[in-house]
């Protein structure tokens, strides 16, 4: 079993550069967990959903929207420090042998191919969750990385795990995870 963070350390920043960066050094995680949008100039960019008012202070869409246009959007918290990443900026700065879990969204060819050029360019452990993995199935996304069948999301909950099992953990900030006799208090905070 392998513990993935779900938006990086999310519980001290937003979904942001810096929350996934946090990661590197942190020895029980084994990997990232992001969500992958397309922008209307075709930049890959990160972020919890399409729709932003959630996490910021816009009603803007990434899908209906220019990466200039996002970049100008900022997180209402942290003083408005931070801004909508793209996938080559983390890529770029990650630099580490961890898993890159990659939550691909609207996915279409056009999708997968900006996708490829761009996780081409970098050596990491690539695994992609995607509602239908029919349209990946004969994608060159395969051969640099994998379909990812076995994970496990925790929900704020406190979860007894068994390390036997072959799966993905993947966990959000604020969780209390007993693993391998070794317990991990709110290990996002």
């Amino acid at each position: 079993m392998e513990i993935i963070a779900n938006g990086g350390l999310c519980g001290n920043t937003p979904n942001t550069l810096d929350a996934l960066l946090l990661t590197r050094n942190i020895s029980y995680l084994d990997g990232i967990l992001i969500n992958v949008y397309k922008t209307l100039d075709n930049v890959l960019v990160l972020a919890n959903n399409d729709e932003l008012k959630k996490d910021t202070l816009s009603n803007k869409m990434i899908s209906t929207s220019t990466y200039k246009e996002l970049r100008k959007i900022k997180f209402p918290s942290h003083i408005f420090k931070y801004y909508i990443p793209t996938l080559k900026e983390l890529l770029e700065k990650y630099q580490c042998n961890k898993k890159i879990l990659l939550k691909l969204n609207n996915v279409n060819k056009d999708y997968l191919d900006l996708l490829y050029q761009v996780l081409k360019l970098y050596q990491y452990d690539y695994y992609y969750i995607l509602d239908d993995t029919d349209i990946i199935n004969k994608h060159e996304l395969l051969t640099i990385g994998k379909v990812c069948h076995n994970y496990l999301y925790l929900d704020k909950i406190n979860k007894e795990v068994d390390n036997n099992e072959d799966i993905f953990l993947i966990v959000k900030n604020s969780y209390k995870i007993s693993y391998n006799n070794t317990h991990f208090d709110d290990i996002f905070n």
